[in-house]
């Protein structure tokens, strides 16, 4: 009788324990299916960015090479402005062809502002593999003027120049041989408008009204390398439109790239409005309303 209940308790025993190393069993195998899917898609997404890194190795490549390529046929594009009169200048463009057939046409090809059309023009060999255009502009070169007014102890409105370059000048060289194909370089950009400030720098104007006095500096700055300084200041004095009185400003102090112009202790008057007017070294003249 105890044989058979060991016998029993014991059946019971190796029921379960296959019992539940079947749940081991299918729980393991779900474990390993997941793990496998999720391996699965590790190696799919490891494939994806070796995919992705070598195209954009790709590009990088091919953007290298095109690079070394234009290098080795095309030198550095030189951009000098020069000025003819206060409404025009000419913009000249230097540069190498490193490599060139001897049926070989070089061209110079621009747009200005939201024009897509290029121009085409011939350039000029002025020296063996140098090459040279000359492009006329009109351009209305001015200072960058600058007023403020203090009423007291009341800062008033600085009234600044606006000084937004808005159409750009895009330029590119093309080399055109007699069989047919075409070299392109790369396209830049310049503005033309930012040479009015470079050619004749920043002029400050405050006017300081205070105990009953007008009190008016202005300030001129170059940059050091740049000899074009204001060399007469004038205030003109008007009374609404009516010119009433011209006044030379005193020459304050001066150093490399700056003059410091003032004009202290004038009464003020009913409608008064003050114009400056600059004398540039170069015999340029500038007028500016500071005040009215």
């Amino acid at each position: 009788m105890d044989r058979e209940k060991a016998y029993f308790y014991f059946s019971i025993f190796v029921g379960g324990a296959l019992i539940v190393c079947l749940f081991l069993i299918m729980t393991v195998s779900s474990k390993l299916t997941y793990m496998e899917g999720r391996m699965q898609e590790l190696i799919s997404m490891q494939h994806d960015m070796r995919s992705i890194v070598s195209d954009q190795n790709s590009t990088v490549q091919n953007a290298l090479t095109e690079f070394y390529e234009q290098q080795s046929w095309l030198g550095r594009m030189e951009m000098d402005v020069k000025p003819i009169d206060s409404q025009n200048i000419e913009a000249i463009f230097e540069w190498q062809v490193k490599e060139l057939q001897s049926d070989s046409e070089v061209i110079f090809n621009y747009t200005i502002g939201e024009n897509e059309d290029y121009t085409a023009i011939p350039a000029e060999e002025f020296q063996q593999g140098l090459y040279q255009v000359v492009i006329p502009f009109e351009l209305d070169m001015k200072p960058y003027w600058s007023v403020a007014v203090l009423d007291g102890d009341n800062m008033g409105e600085v009234e600044i120049d606006e000084y937004n370059p808005k159409e750009d000048f895009r330029y590119y060289v093309s080399v055109q041989n007699s069989d047919g194909s075409i070299k392109n370089g790369d396209i830049e950009i310049a503005y033309l408008e930012e040479y009015g400030p470079q050619q004749y720098g920043n002029i400050d104007t405050n006017i300081d009204l205070v105990d009953g006095e007008v009190h008016v500096v202005l300030y001129h700055h170059m940059g050091k390398d740049m000899d074009n300084l204001v060399e007469e200041a004038y205030l003109l004095k008007y009374e609404n439109n009516n010119l009433v009185d011209e006044v030379q400003f005193k020459l304050q102090d001066e150093d490399e790239g700056y003059r410091f112009y003032v004009l202290n202790n004038m009464e003020p008057y009913e409608d008064m409005r003050l114009v400056a007017r600059v004398v540039y070294s170069d015999g340029q003249t500038f007028e500016n309303e500071i005040y009215k």
